[in-house]
C-alpha cells in the first residue's frame, strides 16, 4: 500500500473555508501546517505532495508543479489580511525600507511591483527585524487581521485594492499545487484529494458564518468582522483570475524579478492552459 499523500495547509484563518469541511482521510493524506514561505520550500524539496503555495512559488519553479483547477485564494478588491502599515503618509517615505514579513513570499513581490509602478517610490525592503527606521510594515494572514484590529496605526493600504486600482484586475495570493512526478506516479489519489478539496471549499463557502466562528475561537474578535473578512477572499481560479496572475507574472518579469512569465498548467488537463 502507498503512503499517503503529503498535504500542505496554510496555518492561517484564510483556509478554513477549504480546510474547515476537509474530513480526514489518513488512507489518501496526511496534513502539514505551516506559513506559506515554509510550504513552497517544503513543496520545492519534495518534503510535501501538494500544497496550497504562494503564487510567486508557483511563478519561480512552474516547471517543476501543475496546478490543481479552481482552487486558489484571491481577492478582487480589498483582500483584508495582506496590509501595508505606517504612522506616517508616503510622501515623508522616500528612501527609507519598508519592512518585509517571513512568512509570505507573494506579498513581498506584491509590495515591489506597487511600490515601483503604482506609488513611484524608491523604497528598499528589508528582512523584519533588520530595518532601521522603516517606512511601513507589511503584514500578512492573522498578524495582518489582528494588527488592523489593534487601531495602532495612522495609515494603511489593504494590497489587494492597491493591485486593483493598479491593473483593474483581482490578485491571485496562492494557488493549489502537486509536483509533477506524483502527478504522473499517482494521478488517481490526487485526483481523489482534489476532488475531496473541491468538495470541502464548496461546503466551507457555503457555510461562511461556522468558519468565521472558528477564527474568533482562534484568534478571538468578532464572528461579525471575520465574516465580513471571509466575503472579501474567493477560493476560485476562474478566467479573470487567471488574467490577474498573468499580469502579475508579467510584471515581475519586467522587473526581473522571474526569468520569464510561466504559462499556467493544471493537472488533469490535456495540455497547459495560458492565463490571457
Amino acid at each position: 500500500m502507498s503512503q499517503p499523500l503529503r498535504l500542505g495547509r496554510i496555518d492561517f484563518v484564510n483556509i478554513l473555508p477549504v480546510h474547515l469541511r476537509l474530513a480526514a482521510t489518513p488512507a489518501l493524506f496526511i496534513e502539514a501546517r505551516g506559513v506559506p514561505s515554509a510550504l513552497n520550500r517544503q513543496l520545492r524539496q519534495g518534503l510535501l505532495d501538494v500544497s496550497v503555495i504562494s503564487s510567486v512559488e508557483y511563478a519561480l519553479h512552474a516547471d517543476d508543479y501543475l496546478l490543481l483547477p479552481d482552487l486558489g485564494i484571491c481577492s478582487d478588491g480589498p483582500v483584508g489580511s495582506v496590509t501595508l502599515f505606517s504612522r506616517q503618509p508616503m510622501d515623508l517615505w522616500a528612501g527609507r525600507p519598508v519592512e518585509a514579513p517571513f512568512e509570505s513570499d507573494t506579498s513581498v513581490a506584491l509590495a515591489r511591483v506597487l511600490l515601483a509602478h503604482l506609488w513611484r517610490l524608491d523604497c528598499p525592503l528589508a528582512p523584519e527585524g533588520q530595518a532601521l527606521d522603516p517606512a511601513a510594515t507589511l503584514r500578512i494572514g492573522d498578524r495582518a487581521l489582528q494588527e488592523a484590529a489593534s487601531g495602532r496605526w495612522a495609515h494603511s493600504w489593504d494590497m489587494g485594492q492597491q493591485w486593483r486600482e493598479l491593473t483593474g484586475l483581482p490578485f491571485v495570493f496562492a494557488v493549489w499545487a502537486v509536483r509533477r512526478p506524483v502527478a504522473q506516479a499517482r494521478p488517481a489519489e490526487v485526483a481523489a484529494l482534489h476532488g475531496r478539496l473541491l468538495a470541502a471549499k464548496a461546503a466551507g463557502v457555503a457555510d461562511l458564518p461556522a468558519c468565521a466562528a472558528e477564527a474568533s475561537r482562534l484568534l478571538g474578535g468578532s464572528v461579525e468582522g471575520y465574516l465580513r473578512y471571509y466575503k472579501l477572499l474567493s477560493y476560485d481560479l476562474g478566467p479573470r483570475f487567471r488574467q490577474g496572475l498573468g499580469r502579475f507574472f508579467a510584471f515581475l518579469a519586467a522587473m526581473g524579478q522571474i526569468e520569464r512569465a510561466p504559462r499556467l498548467c493544471f493537472f488533469g488537463a490535456d495540455g497547459p492552459q495560458t492565463a490571457t
